[in-house]
Order: structure tokens, then C-alpha cells, then sequence
């Protein structure tokens, strides 16, 4: 994934995760960011022996 789809990615999963019907702001840590971080994250495929 690139860069751009990386970050779109992090702040699609904030703001799906935290925002509700009505609201106007969404309010986010920096904790969240690294946590969708991590989330975005694809791991290291299996190694087959």
C-alpha cells in the first residue's frame, strides 16, 4: 500500500470509529493514530517450510 493510501486508511478507521450521527467535530488522540496505525499495518506473510 502507499504512503497516501496508508494515511487515508488510518484517518478512514479514526473517524469511522469515532464519529457518531450529528456530529460536527470528531475529536481523535494521538493514541488513536497509532493504534489504526498498527491496525494498517499488513503483516509478514507466513513462511512455508
Amino acid at each position: 500500500m502507499s504512503k497516501p493510501n496508508v494515511y487515508a486508511a488510518i484517518i478512514e478507521e479514526i473517524f469511522e470509529s469515532k464519529f457518531k450521527k450529528g456530529m460536527t467535530r470528531v475529536d481523535f488522540e494521538r493514541s488513536d493514530i497509532t493504534a489504526a496505525a498498527e491496525s494498517a499495518r499488513p503483516s509478514a506473510p507466513e513462511q512455508h517450510r
